[in-house]
């Protein structure tokens, strides 16, 4: 009883220890002293698989040693006051869960500017997780190519390490030392807990800043008491090697005024390098208070920065002498034209504009499509041309392109006064889209600057013309108003007439895919169906109309397109008006398309082509223009069938072709007309129109051909 009392005593020291060192799955077996029941049976709760052998006297115990997971065996011998011998053994399962990875939480990369020092990459920008809590560690696996990365200081070599303790610390930094070729850097990674478990090929990206810098620092060069001048480009400039947009912020403001938009900027305001390029930066020099300066400061946006740096403004007494003339009329669709085909300029203190320069911009009213070029003539004799980006006068080179929008152009030595006037009259606008609807004026700015401190600025009107109205006629069955496609102002509506028989019947009078181009209208001459659009032609001195017509039947006048006085029918009389149509005279059975502008017949602008054969169902195209010269006061037309021109009605009026009473035309009615005059259905259209179009310009004759083959 004594020996297994004892042994049993042993067995309760030695079991912690088991079981402390069974947790990680270890198992045992083992004889010396105690019963193979008892102590088998307690390991056995903690252990796995395994086994101790062993023989005790005296009931101590010794050689109890766990050996690894699974199997082992470990024996010894004992001697205290007696002997024994037995075995134990047991089996059991891993008494905690397998180890988990960490994973990388945060990998944002750091912002940092070009060349600075001890840039600390924190927690917020790299972080990794462990489910266990444990530290994890990171091993710098490639160096950054253009910097030093550092922990607490010290500079990391390949395979160095940091954990993640350091960076909620701060202690990991990184200086850039531009090294290596380009901006941006990085650092390879690989990460792990303490027992090796992490992955590897992770990137840390270090975003380089570089900070703006002045590309041109001045000086500026203004005339003495000049007001509203502009701050060029290319004596004060920016750049930023990212591309970050860049401010600039008036640290010292100058005696004169810097504005912006018109607005004085006052010490601690800001404007953009796009406030530059975009002319809005203007200065005001005080008279007689001589040379002036300002001082600025940059910033990108993302910590790059330049310190202030004066601007010197130099003033000077004498300026070019520029004027621009006559303002262009320009349609779009047609050919670049010059701007200032008269321009003249002089320079009383300048033999040439070496290091001046020339720009010109749309400054109002500017829109997409719009462009400003050079029209190269050839190297002749006073000839202006441009290869590739440099501009030559006779052959000789005089300045180079330095920017296409707005157009800037460097002077050098041989830029004489005769020579960059002839490059100010080859200044040209254009506009590619013929049935563009920004049709407003354009105001384009010349500035020129002699490369001695003289400065002229000059602004002329572009008159830009185009299509006005178009009626396409392919609104759906049912709408109750033909809609203008051009801007959907001068829509006409079918009914409301006066009298409800000029109605057009919405469910009936529309022909979805009969027309000429697409759908069509069908007017009827009995009821002396019309439209009365959103369109005056009262205060347009130049204009065309243009409509396809497809009679229903072959007798009588048929105008298609009418305005004019109150009464008016559809041939003049005494009433002022115009009109275009087709006519089938019962005398003679003679086929005419006729174009009339006046208020009689032996005074008016007759044309007609003669000789027609007007098919039921055949398409005709019309076109009549009328052209206003405000010198003489005179308008001339011009008329076209299917792109044949129209010839002078000798039997009315030999000389009919120009007109000089319907300059203002206060009389006429408000509205342009489709399918009927005035009064009385004698001559009403009587069939298919469509396509009808309103220009505030003459076509040409080749223009007109060009609308007749495009719908044929």
């Amino acid at each position: 009883m004594s020996l297994h009392a004892q042994s049993f005593w042993i067995v309760l020291v030695v079991v912690p220890t088991l079981l402390a060192a069974c947790k990680e799955g270890d198992g045992g077996s083992g004889e010396g002293g105690a019963p193979e029941e008892l102590l088998g049976g307690v390991i056995g709760v903690d252990g796995g698989t395994g086994g101790a052998s062993g023989n005790a006297a005296g009931g101590a115990t010794t050689g109890v040693t766990p050996v690894g997971e699974g199997a082992g065996e470990s024996s010894g011998q004992g001697t205290a006051g007696g002997s024994a011998s037995g075995t134990s053994s047991g089996s059991g399962s891993a008494g905690g869960p397998a180890n988990q990875a960490p994973t990388i939480t945060l990998n944002l990369g750091a912002l940092t500017q070009f060349g600075a020092t001890s840039v600390v990459i924190t927690a917020a920008r790299l972080a990794a997780s462990d489910p266990e809590g444990e530290d994890v560690t990171f091993t710098v696996t490639t160096l950054p190519a253009r910097g030093t990365l550092r922990r607490n200081g010290t500079a990391l070599t390949t395979n160095g390490t940091f954990t993640q303790s350091d960076l909620v610390a701060n202690l990991v930094t990184y200086d850039h030392g531009n090294t290596g070729t380009g901006l941006e850097d990085s650092f390879a990674f690989s990460f792990a807990d303490p027992h090796g478990a992490g992955a590897t090929g992770q990137t840390f990206a270090l975003d380089v800043n570089e900070s703006p810098a002045l590309t041109r620092s001045g000086p500026l060069y203004y005339h003495d008491g000049g007001t509203s001048l502009q701050v060029p480009t290319n004596y004060f400039a920016a750049a930023d090697a990212d591309g970050d947009p860049i401010t600039f912020t008036l640290t010292t403001a100058p005696a004169g005024t810097l504005r912006k938009n018109g607005t004085a900027l006052a010490q601690g305001d800001t404007f953009t390098q796009s406030d530059l390029a975009q002319d809005k930066i203007t200065y005001d020099h005080v008279a007689a208070s001589g040379n002036d300066a300002f001082a600025v400061s940059l910033a990108d946006g993302r910590g790059g920065t330049l310190a202030a740096t004066s601007i010197a403004i130099n003033v000077s007494g004498v300026d070019p002498a520029l004027a621009l003339g006559t303002p262009l009329v320009y349609a779009v669709g047609r050919a670049a034209s010059p701007i200032a085909s008269a321009a003249t300029l002089t320079d009383a203190d300048s033999a040439n504009f070496a290091g001046g320069r020339l720009r010109a911009a749309i400054t109002a009213n500017a829109a997409a499509g719009d462009q400003l070029t050079i029209l190269a003539e050839g190297t002749g004799a006073g000839q202006i041309n441009v290869d590739t980006m440099i501009v030559s006068y006779e052959g000789t080179p005089i300045g180079t392109i330095v920017q296409t929008s707005p157009l800037v152009v460097d002077l050098n030595a041989a830029a004489t006064p005769a020579a960059t006037q002839r490059l100010v009259r080859r200044l040209g606008f254009g506009h590619a889209d013929a049935l563009a609807a920004a049709l407003a004026d354009r105001t384009v700015t010349v500035l020129l600057l002699d490369g001695t401190g003289g400065v002229t600025q000059q602004a002329t009107t572009v008159d830009v013309r185009g299509l006005r109205a178009h009626w396409r006629f392919d609104d759906a069955s049912g709408t109750t108003s033909a809609l203008d496609s051009v801007a959907g102002v001068a829509n006409a509506p079918l009914t409301g007439h006066t009298t409800p028989a000029n109605d057009l019947d919405p469910a009936t009078a529309w022909n979805p895919t009969g027309g000429k181009l697409g759908g069509a209208l069908l007017f009827n001459r009995a009821e002396t169906e019309f439209l009365d659009t959103g369109y005056s032609l009262k205060t347009v001195e130049s204009f065309t109309l243009s409509a396809w017509v497809q009679v229903a039947s072959a007798t009588g006048g048929q105008v298609a397109l009418w305005q004019g006085d109150t009464g008016g029918n559809g041939w003049g009389s005494a009433q002022h008006e115009v009109h275009i149509g087709l006519n089938k005279y019962t005398s003679g059975n003679d086929g005419h398309a006729t174009f009339f502008f006046g208020n009689n017949e032996n005074g008016a602008i007759v044309l007609r082509r003669t000789g027609m054969t007007f098919n039921v169902g055949a398409w005709h195209h019309l076109v009549a223009t009328i052209s206003y010269d405000s010198g003489t006061g005179v308008s001339t037309g011009a008329a076209y069938v299917d792109g044949v021109a129209m010839t002078v009605d000798t039997t009315a009026n030999a000389n009919a072709r120009t007109d000089t009473t319907q300059n203002t035309r206060t009389s006429w009615r408000d509205a342009l007309r489709i399918g009927a005059p005035d009064a009385g259905n004698v001559r009403s259209a009587d069939g298919l129109i469509d396509d009808v179009r309103v220009y505030d310009y003459p076509l040409t004759q080749a223009e007109a051909q060009a609308l007749f083959d495009a719908a044929d």
